[in-house]
């Protein structure tokens, strides 16, 4: 019985509390960063925002590094939900499936501001750095997957990667530009001008 009341806690089992617990530093680590940037990230700032002592920091992490490394997975992770919903969504054509992948981009990183601000912090690290160039290999061939949408007027499949690999990465650094305020434009016209230059960008050159 006193096993089974060690295993279970106001309902929750054991490993349900530690799922929870990281939850809420994963959390936290995005208040920290949302509010001083990569710079203020620390185990002590991380606890306080989570209301966790630190021991259940390291129940999780082994360093900072560990947790920002989590925290940037997780974000990739709702991020890659959000573009398959968004496709699910819509109709199998080109400009409106299109439309929709650059509104939910937008929409990700403002409907939360925390989220922004990861992405204008995105290459402060070593670390984050590589990351990104993963997630903009990721995003590229996310982006790849409905290449079939073009029909025959579709550029090659290597013409098409380095579009993508050229699109996606210099989007994250529009999009980290507007963020930032360095860019006078609202939400609607960023979305119409994104998808106008991806659409354009998709003319096969041999066909131009």
């Amino acid at each position: 019985m006193a096993s089974q009341a060690s295993r279970n806690y106001g309902g929750a089992s054991a490993q349900e509390r530690r799922d929870r617990r990281r939850t809420a530093l994963l959390d936290a680590a995005l208040d920290v960063i949302a509010d001083g940037g990569v710079n203020a990230l620390g185990v002590k700032a991380i606890c306080a925002a989570a209301g966790l002592n630190d021991r259940y920091f390291y129940e999780q992490f082994s360093t900072c590094d560990d947790a920002l490394m989590a925290l940037n997975d997780l974000l990739i992770g709702q991020a890659t939900s959000a573009f398959a919903q968004a496709i699910a969504s819509t109709e199998p054509e080109a400009h409106i499936r299109l439309r929709a992948c650059v509104a939910t981009a937008v929409d990700f990183v403002t409907v939360d501001p925390r989220r922004g601000r990861f992405l204008i912090e995105s290459q402060s690290t070593e670390q984050l750095r590589a990351k990104r160039k993963h997630l903009v290999a990721t995003l590229a061939e996310f982006m790849l997957s409905g290449r079939w949408l073009l029909g025959p007027d579709a550029p090659s499949e290597e013409e098409s990667r380095l579009m993508a690999l050229t699109i996606i990465s210099g989007g994250l650094d529009v999009g980290a530009m507007w963020l930032s305020g360095d860019l006078d434009v609202d939400r609607e016209r960023l979305i119409d001008f994104m998808t106008g230059f991806v659409l354009s960008s998709t003319r096969s050159p041999r066909s131009a």
